[in-house]
């Protein structure tokens, strides 16, 4: 079979797998009592904190954020994730943080004084030179200060938020940043000693043309990140009303789509990156690329990650924690999640306890994620024979390797295995796999 024929077979749609089950199957949530419990299993922690505001919402974005209207919701906001954290201490044993990373909205919006006053009581008695700590950054809202801010408290990754340097993409994703502004801050950072940057990137989003993508390609490898993020988009406008502002007939489908990918892929190769899992590429002098190297890389709701940890303590609006047993994700509601914290309690309202069989699932496609093979004793091989047919995976030994054109496919391999796909309601859409 052709390989456009392949990308026209499995374009469907399917859970990205940041975890295992897939958010819309969570069920048997744990206990305020539970929950510490399973915490206090893993000892060392990551901890996520999750800044949702942004100063303006772009057309494209489908994560869980809000316009910021006011400066005072910020220091208010920043009073409670101190507090949810002061909790997680009195209910668990002590904590060891092992890295912290900002995600948003956009982190970069906090002041040098706010940063100040949130790492400063989060890594308070902690050896910053043993730190693994990473922050997104809106390059259109940081600066210099804010960046030697960060790099002095021991955060020695940064991930810019580009998605494409294209005006007219910008323009139709309400995304306006030059690359001369980019490049600017980037150098800046660079001059700091931050010496590990990823740059987000998106294919699929209205007004792309090959053309186009070629070109921002050619403006990203100019600066040479670390290692690149470049994802599908994800349309999504049932659960992000701001897509709305995106008309479908501005979106490229199936194979013109998949020729998007094809291009920036090609790019990033012949400029000495290397595919590390799904969605993202690194140089080979990286520390994800080290990782994958050295059978040390792993995923979770942040992404690919050089290091495993059983433990992610995630503070904030909607953020999501996760332990060996289970998963919790807080309130995506402000008042809420101010109220249940107000009341001494973990301020999620949403959860699941892994059963054994999620585990033995969540490890298969941990396998396919983050080593591209799986061990043959612990599956079906009939699961994988369409893809074997498909000259996408190959037998070997006492293992199903992933082959470089399966690597596309990863998605649809792992969703062999999740045997609750056939149980979802009617009502989830995932977005596609192409």
């Amino acid at each position: 079979m052709r390989y456009l024929d392949l990308i026209i077979k499995y374009d469907v749609t399917g859970p990205r797998y940041t975890s295992y089950p897939p958010l819309p199957y969570w069920e048997n949530p744990p206990s305020q009592y539970e929950w510490p419990m399973h915490v206090d299993q893993g000892g060392v922690v990551d901890l996520y904190v999750h800044i949702p505001f942004c100063k303006n919402i772009c057309h494209y974005c489908g994560c869980n954020r809000i316009k910021l209207c006011d400066e005072n919701d910020l220091d208010k906001y920043i009073n409670y994730l101190l507090k949810e954290w002061k909790l997680y201490r009195q209910k668990c044993l002590p904590l060891r943080i092992n890295s912290l990373h900002l995600g948003g909205g956009s982190p970069s919006l906090l002041s040098v004084s706010q940063l100040d006053k949130l790492f400063g009581k989060l890594l308070k008695d902690l050896d910053k030179s043993k730190l693994k700590g990473s922050i997104e950054i809106d390059p259109r809202n940081a600066s210099k200060l804010q960046l030697q801010k960060i790099f002095d408290y021991g955060i020695s990754r940064l991930s810019f938020g580009i998605q494409d340097f294209d005006p007219t993409v910008q323009e139709k994703i309400g995304r306006l940043q030059t690359f001369e502004e980019v490049s600017q801050i980037f150098q800046q950072a660079r001059m700091i000693g931050f010496e590990d940057i990823n740059f987000d990137l998106i294919y699929g989003l209205p007004g792309q043309t090959v053309s186009r993508i070629e070109e921002t390609f050619k403006q990203v490898v100019s600066l040479r990140p670390d290692t690149i993020a470049f994802y599908s988009f994800a349309f999504v406008p049932h659960f992000a009303s701001n897509q709305n502002n995106i008309l479908s007939s501005d979106l490229l489908q199936g194979i013109e789509k998949w020729k998007l990918l094809e291009t920036g892929r090609n790019l990033l190769f012949k400029a000495g990156y290397r595919e590390v899992g799904m969605d993202h590429y690194a140089l080979e002098s990286s520390l994800l690329f080290k990782a994958l190297e050295g059978g040390n890389l792993h995923r979770n709701f942040m992404g690919y990650i050089n290091h495993q940890v059983d433990t992610v303590i995630g503070l904030g609006f909607s953020a999501i924690s996760t332990t060996r047993k289970s998963f919790i994700q807080n309130s995506k509601n402000f008042l809420e999640y101010y109220d249940l914290i107000d009341k001494g309690m973990i301020p999620f309202v949403k959860g699941h306890v892994k059963s054994d069989d999620d585990l033995k699932t969540e490890s298969i496609i941990h396998e396919i994620m983050c080593k591209q093979k799986i061990k043959l004793n612990s599956i079906d091989v009939a699961k994988v024979q369409a893809f074997i047919n498909d000259n996408l995976v190959k037998l070997e030994g006492d293992q199903v390797i992933i082959l470089e054109a399966g690597k596309s496919f990863l998605r649809n391999i792992c969703m062999q295995f999740d045997k609750r796909l056939s149980t979802i309601a009617n009502n989830v859409t995932f977005s596609r796999t192409i």
